[in-house]
């Protein structure tokens, strides 16, 4: 009987040094997490008959340390959540390895060639896919604007037959607006305080060095501020600008200059000044922020956001079915996943940084003295029973 129990011992602390040299083997693994081995007891009715391995685990919650790669498109999540990957077979398989990249068909793929998942431009929840071919010219249709008119600015007269909107104004400020065609132009703006309304600013305008008219009037902006420095739009007027240009459409553009300011003391620096519209331009590249968004960089320099990477939580993470040393799938006892963007009762994002393994080599030391001790411990009821067996057979 004590054989057969030493036996299992010697069974189950056999699997428990694989599991051990499974550990140190990847403590230099990505997003390796640390497994062990669990005992159970061996039971014949109810009388202890042993030990084996009745479940192995794996430490999924402890975090692993950051490696630095530099990188813009991987990641290491801080905190709770998985990466949610669809494999080639269109299984779903979660992994806290964020080392991504984009394919030639443009769909964000890790090194194993699975898909990450993420929310679309629709906010659709499926797989990540960057749009890389051109980008069409856009005309621009809108510009914002605010700023602080000084209330220390001079007023002038700006109906007396003398006066020059370029040359006597108090600011100016210019900026690119584009066509339908992708073509630049250059849209200035000259800021002038009235002498008869000096709470107000008459904002005119010029294209690429000449005043914008309309009907031989020069077109203008009226921006009204109250006693205390705010602008009321309900007394301004904000100008659309209708322009003829040649070879294209006219442009139009809507003016708004809402939250301006007439304080003083201050000196007339722009807060926003964002006119829409952009040229036609070729993808440059993807990167990731750390809201988990994907940012695509074209060669006019525009930028937009084309996903966002989704991470899946469960309500039992240690549930779920390992499929290998990095990669998990659920189980009924993991529970479905909970999807949701980075940060949101999730963990957020390092990018340039890859998880490495939570293996602590002088732990896996430390377990792996005690697994030797028990293991000289079984053996030495084995030859201790084996002693005993060839004295009594020798008194027989």
């Amino acid at each position: 009987m004590s054989f057969d129990i030493a036996l299992s011992g010697l069974n189950a602390i056999g699997t428990k040094l694989d599991s051990i040299s499974n550990n140190v083997a990847n403590s230099s693994t990505e997003g390796y997490k640390r497994m062990d081995a669990n005992f159970a007891s061996l039971m014949a009715g109810n009388r202890p008959n042993g030990v084996y391995v009745g479940s192995a685990s794996q430490n999924i919650s402890g975090q692993g340390g950051l490696n630095s790669t530099g990188n813009k498109m991987h990641s290491s999540i801080m905190g709770q959540g998985f990466y949610a990957m669809r494999a080639p077979d269109g299984t779903m398989q979660y992994t806290r390895v964020g080392r991504f990249e984009k394919a030639e068909d443009g769909y964000i793929i890790d090194t194993f060639g699975r898909r990450v998942q993420g929310y679309g431009i629709d906010g659709a929840l499926g797989d990540l896919k960057v749009q890389t071919g051109d980008i069409a010219a856009v005309a621009t249709d809108r510009y914002d604007f605010t700023m602080n008119m000084s209330a220390e600015w001079e007023a002038v007269d700006i109906e007396d037959p003398g006066f020059d909107p370029v040359n006597d104004s108090h600011h100016s400020n210019s900026q690119t607006v584009y066509d339908a065609l992708g073509r630049e132009h250059t849209l200035t703006q000259y800021f002038v305080k009235s002498s008869d309304k000096p709470h107000e600013v008459t904002v005119y305008y010029a294209l690429d060095g000449d005043l914008i008219e309309n009907a031989g009037e020069n077109v203008t902006s009226t921006l009204a501020f109250d006693d205390d420095g705010t602008l009321n739009t309900g007394s301004s007027n904000f100008a659309t600008l209708d322009i003829e240009l040649v070879g294209t459409n006219n442009l139009n553009i809507k003016m708004d200059y809402a939250g301006s300011t007439m304080f003083g003391g201050l000196d007339p620096l722009a807060t926003t000044d964002r006119p829409n519209g952009n040229s036609a331009g070729t993808f440059v590249e993807v990167v990731l922020d750390k809201n988990g968004d994907l940012v695509a960089s074209y060669s006019n320099g525009k930028r937009e956001t084309v996903g966002t990477v989704a991470l899946a939580t469960f309500g039992n993470a240690n549930g779920l079915q390992q499929i290998d040393n990095t990669s998990w799938t659920q189980t009924a006892g993991s529970g479905n996943p909970l999807f949701g963007r980075p940060g949101q009762g999730r963990g957020e994002l390092q990018v340039g940084f890859i998880e490495g393994s939570n293996v602590d080599i002088t732990t896996e030391l430390v377990v792996l003295m005690g697994a030797q001790r028990d293991y000289q411990a079984n053996s030495k009821v084995i030859s201790t029973s084996n002693e005993m067996m060839r004295a009594l057979m020798q008194a027989v």
